[in-house]
């Protein structure tokens, strides 16, 4: 007769696929369970150390805690207002995950004045980092003698958003940081340096984001080479293609980068261009558009992404697709719809369950619909069999008046909700959902919500709740026994990476 299967039985790597999908609560609970599970529910490669100095007293603390700690924290996030003078503290932090960090990000509010030495010191004793990500800093050179800098050789992702492209005595980022693959920068009319560091790292750069201060260099980007790129974001809200000549360079550009897996252009896509980018980039799998009006020829190019995976479609007014012109594209799993305006919910609806058969993630945030109140009043729909997760934020009222009539998939298991008022008095108490993850942001709710959650939702496991008081945690705790009620807050010192 074989031994009885025990949970030491299980492989390492089967454990550690199963604690990635998990969250940092639940990794903490599994902690308990034995060492083994402990070490690799809670990797040090999937955990961040956050470091908050914009609350009165957290400086003490730190010195008690983390520089007498012992966990190979790899990734570091530093937030500071303007009363705090980033220096020997942090410094003293970094230099005691020096061996360690991989990952450090500065983060201040607004554009903190910070000195330019305690960057110097920064790359002293950061050599390990593989990312920096530093927004807003407005770095000052008050030093009496020459700064000294130390190449970041093994830095592979670097985020910009500063002065930093400037530095004194000579000395130059493209210097410091000789092996980056990804770059994040900010480009101005005043300035001409980020576009050399551009055409210097050009050739080796596999994602490029780049926030435009001035639409002027929309052109000057699009005209560089990026033979290795893989992902690219592109911001410049107030770009406008005007002529025939502008078309035709942004369409170079997309044909001159057929290995692109991620686009995500907030700059007034227009439908020429994206038929461009639909012919010349087939393997993308995440497109994100900002544009005016999403026609029923855009619908044909996203169906023409044979394996696109992701699409989001924001600020734009969404018209009725054309079926016939639509292939099924049956790998796109998620949609996201932000701040957009949906000419005919019926039509959007049937199209949905007709072209993206797998579809299993649905997000819509602040979206609006046009028509007929009575006829066109839901974008959601019973015929979304593959459904396992819903996400509802801030909708028009005409989505949720029949938002409960409608969320009875057969799949479905997660739906998050963000209202600005509760419509969940009105749940039918005699119907029974499948859910098991319920996510609410409400500021008004009361106990004969709850008890018409326990009714309706027999199956609930996780009940997440957010914007609502310590009282009514308490009493959803209480009336939703067997359930875990949590509150949504951000982990001060650790978080899943």
């Amino acid at each position: 007769m074989s031994e009885e299967t025990t949970i030491d039985d299980l492989p390492e790597e089967m454990l550690e696929t199963i604690f990635s999908h998990l969250d940092l609560e639940d990794r903490k609970s599994v902690t308990a369970v034995c060492h083994r599970w402990s070490r690799l529910a809670l990797r040090w490669s999937e955990l961040q150390l956050e470091v908050d100095f914009r609350k009165c007293g957290t400086e003490e603390s730190y010195r008690r805690t983390l520089l007498v700690s012992q966990r190979p924290y790899r990734h570091l996030v530093c937030y500071f207002g303007y009363d705090y003078a980033v220096g020997d503290l942090l410094l003293y932090i970094l230099a005691k995950f020096s061996e360690s960090l991989e990952t450090v990000k500065l983060i201040p509010n607004q554009f903190v004045p910070v000195e330019l030495s305690f960057f110097a010191s920064l790359t002293k004793l950061s050599a390990n980092l593989k990312k920096l990500h530093i927004d807003a800093c407005n770095f000052r050179d008050n030093s009496d003698g020459e700064l000294e800098f130390h190449p970041l050789n093994n830095l592979q992702d670097l985020y910009l958003e500063n002065n930093l492209l400037d530095l004194p005595g000579g000395h130059d980022i493209r210097e410091l940081t000789p092996n980056i693959t990804a770059l994040h920068v900010q480009i101005s009319y005043y300035s001409d340096r980020p576009l050399h560091v551009l055409r210097h790292f050009g050739p080796r750069l596999k994602e490029l984001e780049v926030w435009f201060l001035s639409e002027d260099r929309f052109l000057e980007v699009c005209s560089m080479e990026f033979p290795c790129l893989r992902k690219i974001n592109f911001y410049c809200v107030d770009w406008i293609f005007q002529d025939e000549d502008t078309i035709r360079m942004v369409q170079q550009f997309f044909r001159k980068s057929p290995d692109l897996r991620e686009a995500t252009l907030r700059c007034n896509m227009i439908a020429p261009i994206l038929a461009d980018l639909a012919n010349s980039c087939q393997n993308l799998s995440f497109l994100c558009l900002s544009m005016e009006t999403v026609s029923a020829d855009c619908f044909r190019w996203f169906s023409s992404l044979r394996i696109l995976k992701s699409l989001r479609l924001e600020d734009a007014t969404i018209e009725s697709p054309n079926l016939e012109q639509c292939p099924t594209l049956s790998s796109l799993r998620k949609i996201s719809l932000y701040s957009v305006k949906i000419t005919n919910a019926l039509d959007l609806n049937h199209f949905l369950c007709r072209s993206y058969p797998a579809l299993s993630v649905l997000e819509l945030i602040n979206v609006t619909t046009c028509g007929s109140f009575l006829y066109d009043q839901v974008v959601l729909s019973c015929n979304m069999a593959q459904l396992e997760r819903l996400v509802l934020i801030e909708p028009d009222k005409s989505i949720n008046l029949m938002l409960f009539e409608y969320i009875d998939l057969p799949k479905l298991r997660e739906v998050k909700l963000k209202f600005k008022e509760s419509y969940l008095a009105s749940i039918p108490v005699g119907k029974q959902l499948r859910l098991q993850h319920f996510t609410m942001e409400l500021s008004v709710v009361n106990a004969d919500t709850f008890k018409n959650l326990r009714l309706v939702l027999p199956n609930l496991k996780r009940l997440t709740l957010s914007g609502c008081s310590g009282n009514d945690l308490q009493t959803a705790r209480e009336i939703l026994t067997g359930c875990d009620v949590r509150y949504r807050r951000k982990w001060r010192f650790e978080e899943a990476f």
